[in-house]
C-alpha cells in the first residue's frame, strides 16, 4: 500500500518534470538573441563615442531603439534591422544591420552637419594596366566611417571620374570579375598629385 501511495505521489511530479523539459527554453532559444553596440566615428576619423538611437526597426516594423543605453542593448532577436542614429550638430546616419551573432559591433560615421557647396566635389583618375574588357570592370568608392558608396565606369582611355562627393576617408576599388584587382585608401577633397592607379596581372 506505502508503495501504491509512493508511486501515486510521484508519478505526476515526474510526469510535470518531463513536460516542462520539453516543452522549456531551448538552447537555440538563448542563443538567438545579441548584445548589440553602437559607435560612432566623424567621417574623417575622430572617434565620437555612442550615438543617440533614434530607430532600430526589425523587419515587423517594431522599433527596438528604447533597449539601447549608452549605444549597447542586449536581448536583441537575430534578425535583420534598420538603424538610424545621430549626434548633435551632425548629420544622422542610417544603415540595414543583419544581427546574427551574439556580440555586434555597428560602427557609424557621422558627417558634420555643414552645408555642402552648390557643386560637391568630384575625383578623377586613371586606371592603367587594364586587360579586363571595358564594361565588366569598374571604379568603387566607398566610406572607411561613413556609410557611402560611389560608383563610375572606366573609359576607353582608363580615365573615370565620380562626382558628388563629401569629405572624408575613403577607399578606392578597382573591381572586376574576379573581384578587387586594385585599391587605394585616400581622402577627399582629394589634393595629392593626378590620381592614377595600376592594376597589375599578377592581383589576385
Amino acid at each position: 500500500m506505502l508503495k501504491n501511495a509512493l508511486a501515486g505521489i510521484l508519478l505526476p511530479i515526474l510526469l510535470q518534470s518531463q513536460a516542462a523539459t520539453q516543452h522549456g527554453p531551448k538552447p537555440t532559444d538563448v542563443d538567438s538573441v545579441a548584445r548589440v553596440e553602437i559607435i560612432a566615428f566623424e567621417s574623417k576619423g575622430r572617434f565620437l563615442g555612442p550615438p543617440n538611437v533614434s530607430i532600430f526597426e526589425s523587419a515587423d516594423h517594431e522599433n527596438l531603439a528604447s533597449r539601447f543605453r549608452d549605444g549597447v542593448a542586449t536581448g536583441i532577436p537575430y534578425g535583420v534591422y534598420r538603424i538610424e542614429a545621430r549626434l548633435p550638430a551632425y548629420f544622422s546616419d542610417v544603415r540595414y544591420l543583419r544581427v546574427y551573432q551574439a556580440k555586434v559591433t555597428v560602427v557609424l560615421g557621422l558627417r558634420f552637419g555643414e552645408e555642402l557647396p552648390q557643386v560637391p566635389p568630384s575625383l578623377g583618375g586613371r586606371i592603367t594596366g587594364l586587360s579586363a574588357p571595358l564594361g565588366r570592370i569598374f571604379v568603387k568608392l566607398i566610406g572607411v566611417y561613413e556609410n557611402v558608396a560611389v560608383e563610375s565606369e572606366i573609359s576607353s582611355d582608363g580615365s573615370f571620374e565620380l562626382g558628388g562627393l563629401s569629405p572624408g576617408r575613403f577607399l578606392l576599388l578597382v573591381v572586376g570579375e574576379k573581384g578587387v584587382v586594385a585599391s587605394r585608401a585616400l581622402t577627399i577633397p582629394y589634393t595629392g598629385p593626378p590620381l592614377e592607379i595600376e592594376v597589375k596581372d599578377d592581383h589576385p
